[in-house]
């Protein structure tokens, strides 16, 4: 099975400042969705969304808003959340996706369930 993972970046909280530093628009959370798709008709995907925190240091490198580009975010994103915690999402995508492929769950409704049998025939 063939996945592929993918980082969205929906929104970033900033400082408007100016700070101690005279920095204006310090980003301070990230808002993230990582999504998983396979290259099935009609793909099977699977997503999780959540808030990286950043927080500046003294001797960290200084990037303007303006000339921020969205590696920059995603570094800051699993800096935060590490590598390992990238993997574990992988690892929990694939298995969403290898069920919605091969369920293993269903959840059964209306007619389906014993005391409604047959009715709404």
């Amino acid at each position: 099975m063939s996945v592929s993972y993918q980082w969205n970046f929906s929104a970033l909280d900033v400082e408007l400042g100016p700070d101690a530093d005279d920095h204006t628009d310090v980003v301070y959370t990230i808002h993230w969705r990582y999504s998983a798709t396979d290259e099935e008709d009609p793909p099977h995907t699977a997503t999780a969304i959540g808030t990286a925190s950043v927080t500046w240091e003294d001797g960290d490198p200084w990037i303007p808003y303006a000339d921020l580009v969205q590696s920059d975010i995603e570094g800051w994103t699993i800096e935060q959340i590490t590598e390992e915690g990238v993997e574990a999402m992988q690892a929990s995508f694939d298995a969403q996706i290898e069920e919605q492929i091969n369920p293993t769950h269903e959840t059964m409704r209306g007619d389906e369930l014993p005391w409604n049998e047959g009715e709404g025939d």
